[in-house]
């Protein structure tokens, strides 16, 4: 149990410091925690790994780029290369 809840303590996820986690099946746990990381943690949340913008932006800009025929590297907010 205790690492359960530190793996989930980072996340948000855990609503108390109780020792009960705040689900009350595992099929809401699978569903909120899905909804965590779908909507928050890689819709949301920028990622230095890909010059600070959210995955979301990184997937519009490589479809955009691959529709009118730019370069792949993006625009002038690529700040991870500056």
């Amino acid at each position: 149990m205790p690492k359960r809840r530190k793996l989930l303590a980072g996340t948000g996820i855990l609503a108390s410091a109780s020792s009960e986690l705040p689900f009350k099946t595992r099929a809401e746990a699978i569903r909120r925690i899905f909804e965590y990381i779908e909507i928050w943690y890689n819709r949301q949340r920028i990622h230095a790994a890909i010059g600070y913008r959210t995955p979301d932006e990184v997937e519009y800009l490589y479809f955009e780029n691959r529709l009118t025929g730019a370069s792949a590297s993006g625009d002038s907010t690529d700040e991870a290369s500056a």
